[in-house]
């Protein structure tokens, strides 16, 4: 902004401020900045293809009135027509003064916006995985993202959802035998090293014992029978209610373990299990936690790198079997070891990893606010990672960045403080000139963050 704005003087005065107090006083020009971009983007030259081993989806939540409140703003766009979701990193060069916008883009089979229904996020990413536990496999479903994303929120829908699936469907309900009638639920959440019973009301420590043929085996979980979409829907809903939760600056109630449901269908000999992955926090979003909360969320992120690298290893199983498939079987195959021992949560999952004809879906929660741009890009490049791994994108990654012109900045502030509909049309007639100095690069999905900036 010009020389008189008040964020100016205080850098001048000595006065310094942090990274995100910047952008909440900067908002206008940021905000006019990333929606001059959009009105200027094309979609790329490719999509993103689906992959049977694991399917990847990404859905953005809608800002909260709380974070509007706050000063917040949006800072990720998604464009569901080519599946492509752009995180806008709003930054600052070093002296605190000139500013600049960071645009990374990823590519993904399917992206949901903040208007998309709960009915549309069912349909794509859980209906097939239902069916396919209902074809007598085993299906599983992880949920993915930074707390207060709205992990807990989508699994709660794609359970309600399956409910109705699993009890309308001929094989669960024409089951001849009495024993097989109905479906068997399990939850349990796995917090650090320990394993707790959600179904008991008492929360009872599960021990984790191994078999001779390297499986390991949940002991003493409940497992109550079910008999109606309305007893399964209620059951699920009260072993969430017993989860253990913790309040932090990103949401009051994070979820600080692994929630594990694992829904068994005795009549077709399947399994449906929905992973609800700890929330993921950065160091300031813990500032007030003790000694044990940091450990534990420690904890949490060693799992789910865990996770991640069993994911990815199981695609690479696959990828090569297919390979030898097409090619006759006469080369020799490597043998692919999918670590799964390599923390609780991967154990309790390992015949997620290694049962024949077992099916994978992740599906990333990303937060619209610029507070949360580290954490969303973070989601979305283990979730590209996941891709990538698979062979299953032709849609490269780019990073683009654009240094905001003082003069224009002082204009799209003064327009977009019109505000409302009225300031953005004003801006729109306003931006017949380009915003910056353009740099696009194109980039892997998995490489390092751009250098730390202030």
């Amino acid at each position: 902004d010009g020389p008189g704005h008040p964020g100016c003087r205080n850098q001048r005065m000595g006065v310094m401020q942090d990274k995100r107090t910047l952008r909440r006083i900067h908002k206008d020009a940021f905000r006019a900045a990333i929606l001059d971009w959009r009105e200027n983007h094309r979609a790329p030259g490719g999509k993103a293809r689906k992959n049977q081993v694991c399917q990847v989806f990404v859905r953005l939540r809608p800002m909260f009135e709380k974070e509007n409140q706050q000063g917040e703003f949006e800072s990720v766009s998604t464009f569901q027509e080519w599946g492509e979701v752009i995180v806008h990193s709003c930054l600052f060069q070093a002296d605190l003064v000139r500013m600049y916008v960071q645009h990374s883009g990823f590519c993904f089979p399917r992206t949901f916006g903040p208007e998309a229904s709960n009915e549309d996020v069912y349909a794509e990413c859980g209906s097939s995985l239902v069916a396919h536990a209902l074809s007598g496999q085993l299906s599983t479903i992880f949920m993915f993202g930074q707390t207060g994303s709205g992990k807990t929120y989508t699994m709660n829908t794609i359970i309600d959802m399956a409910a109705a699936e699993i009890f309308g469907s001929e094989g669960v309900a024409s089951a001849a035998d009495p024993a097989e009638a109905g479906v068997r639920l399990r939850v349990f959440e796995i917090k650090g090293n320990k394993c707790v019973d959600l179904m008991s009301r008492a929360r009872s420590e599960l021990k984790l014992l191994e078999s001779e043929d390297g499986r390991t085996n949940v002991v003493g979980a409940q497992e109550t029978p079910v008999s109606s979409v309305e007893d399964l829907q209620r059951a699920v809903h009260e072993a969430f209610a017993r989860r253990a939760t913790a309040s932090h600056g990103r949401n009051e109630e994070s979820s600080r373990s692994h929630c594990i449901c694992i829904v068994e269908l005795p009549a077709v000999k399947g399994s449906l299990v929905l992973v609800d992955c700890a929330g993921t926090e950065r160091r300031q979003d813990t500032d007030q936690h003790s000694a044990e909360r940091t450990k534990e969320s420690a904890e949490i992120n060693s799992s789910l790198h865990a996770l991640k690298e069993c994911i990815r290893y199981r695609a690479k199983e696959q990828r090569q079997a297919l390979q030898a498939t097409k090619s006759g079987g006469d080369e020799e195959r490597k043998q692919v070891h999918v670590p799964y021992r390599g923390s609780y949560l991967t154990r309790v999952l390992a015949e997620s990893f290694t049962r024949a004809g077992s099916r994978l879906a992740a599906i990333g929660t990303v937060a619209p606010s610029a507070t949360d741009v580290e954490h969303t890009l973070s989601t979305l490049r283990t979730l590209q990672l996941l891709m990538n791994e698979t062979g299953s994108t032709d849609a490269p990654n780019f990073d683009q960045r654009v240094d905001l012109d003082p003069k224009l900045v002082q204009l799209w502030t003064a327009r977009m403080k019109k505000g409302g509909t009225e300031g953005e049309a004003s801006l729109r007639s306003a931006n017949s000139t380009p915003c910056g100095s353009h740099r696009r690069i194109r980039s892997d999905a998995g490489r390092a963050d751009a250098d730390e900036r202030t």
